[in-house]
């Protein structure tokens, strides 16, 4: 396993500087380290992680670079690269680009499970700027290409405490209704354009619910910049965090396989 500091720099030069689909392997395996070396240390999450801009570099370059075409490629079998799709998928068996990674890896780290505790910093922990993370936030809603990392990215505000700061923009912002829009024109298939309408709802229900809370000054503080974070909505008893998360991501991803399948075969 790499250090902290050497996952930081090779997503960092990947995003930079593109590559072929091997390097988008290496960069898939150093997200899924990097965030699990930060779910495991506040101060790799503090001093790595957050203070070298992850969170918002993630979301702003990635889906500017080859990421998206690499993997469509794999999966629709047309890449030149001889095993392409076995060298994504032994990184990661969905074939999830870095950002996707990312994202779910914060939401299961702040969510906790059956023997942790959930994390009250949520993502104020993760991130260098609520400024800067409102504003790529707002973007994945509204024009990520990948339906996989706007379900993540819908499941993170859904679910976690929230810079009370992003949660003021999110509530101000046209993301949910552009989101809106592009699912009533989008040629994705019906199951993935409804776990999407359904985590959108459910997503804009709570921003609204917790718009008025950004507002106290008794909120509690995380992160490097002390950032005021509006507390997680609280979670049934009966439900398993890690079990929805997996029912999700395998309806997106499964929905995605069988349409690029049947493009395939016509």
């Amino acid at each position: 396993m790499a250090t902290p500091s050497d996952n930081t720099q090779l997503l960092i030069n990947y995003w930079a500087n593109g590559g072929n689909v091997f390097d988008l392997a290496h960069a898939m395996q150093a997200m899924k380290e990097l965030v699990g070396q930060a779910a495991n240390s506040a101060d790799v999450r503090a001093n790595v992680f957050a203070d070298s801009s992850i969170f918002e570099l993630a979301l702003l370059d990635e889906p500017r670079g080859q990421t998206d075409s690499l993997i469509d490629s794999a999966q629709r079998g047309t890449s030149a690269a001889a095993g392409a799709v076995a060298a994504l998928q032994i990184v990661d068996r969905d074939m999830r680009p870095p950002r996707q990674i990312m994202l779910d890896g914060i939401h299961d780290a702040a969510m906790g499970g059956l023997f942790s505790s959930a994390d009250p910093s949520g993502l104020s922990s993760w991130i260098s700027s609520p400024a800067q993370a409102s504003d790529v936030i707002q973007g994945v809603i509204a024009s990520d290409p990948s339906p996989g990392a706007k379900a993540a990215m819908l499941r993170v505000i859904r679910d976690l405490a929230l810079p009370a700061d992003v949660v003021r923009a999110l509530a101000g912002s046209s993301a949910f209704a552009s989101l809106d829009d592009q699912l009533s024109r989008s040629q994705w298939p019906t199951a993935i354009r409804v776990v999407l309408q359904t985590l959108s709802a459910a997503a804009r229900g709570r921003i609204q619910g917790d718009a008025a809370k950004a507002a106290l000054a008794s909120l509690p503080t995380f992160g490097a910049g002390g950032f005021p974070t509006i507390p997680a909505p609280p979670v049934p008893v009966w439900a398993n965090p890690r079990a929805i998360a997996a029912g999700v991501l395998g309806l997106i991803t499964g929905g995605i396989a069988a349409a690029k399948l049947a493009h395939r075969r016509r």
